[in-house]
């Protein structure tokens, strides 16, 4: 099976899935006589919600396997900030959960499944190597390609930045991903760098 019908396949799938969720959930609400348009709203956007997390965890483990090893592993220069955002989204879910299961009207349900989808998400993306391979960069699980990349810069510290360039919905967005990088291999990949790419 090509690569494109089995990622065609795997969507189709999740899209079922996702269905499950509001029409479970729904059948419910009107057994309760809770149902009303908001609710049945909240519920098919949690269903997007859940479509698109799963394609982007997918798609990007797809993508981590086409590029190979590392060969050089990067520690984020923002990393104890999403850290402490991270922990900050769990608290908020586990509120959340609470009211959910405490209270008898589940219309907050829809919420809470954004809320643990949100984190599950970010924790994907936390838990994800940020490494130089031979095609490009890893930023937070997301593949760069050196052709993205407009210039890089190594300061002190170790400090490596790269400037990113990348196409979304038709408008150019441009991002600054900084890092630190061992410093026994900083030359090495000063020199690895200086052939990649331009600075």
């Amino acid at each position: 099976m090509s690569k494109w019908k089995k990622r065609l396949l795997i969507l189709l799938s999740l899209i079922f899935l996702a269905g499950i969720i509001p029409g479970i959930v729904i059948s419910k609400l009107e057994t309760k006589g809770q149902s009303n348009i908001f609710k049945i709203l909240a519920l098919i956007f949690s269903s997007i919600a859940f479509v698109c997390l799963m394609w982007d965890i997918i798609s990007t483990i797809m993508i981590r396997k086409d590029i190979g090893e590392s060969k050089f592993k990067l520690v984020a220069k923002t990393k104890k900030g999403l850290k402490a955002m991270l922990l900050f989204f769990i608290i908020l879910f586990f509120i959340e959960l609470l009211i959910v299961i405490f209270s008898k009207d589940i219309s907050n349900l829809p919420l809470c499944i954004l809320m643990l989808m949100l984190v599950a998400n970010q924790a994907f993306h936390f838990a994800s190597e940020n490494c130089i391979v031979e095609n490009g960069i890893i930023n937070w699980g997301v593949y760069h390609r050196w052709e993205n990349i407009r210039k890089y810069k190594i300061g002190d510290n170790c400090l490596v930045e790269f400037d990113i360039t990348k196409k979304g919905l038709g408008v150019e967005l441009e991002n600054r991903a900084s890092f630190y990088c061992n410093e026994e291999e900083k030359e090495a990949v000063e020199e690895f760098l200086k052939i990649k790419c331009k600075s």
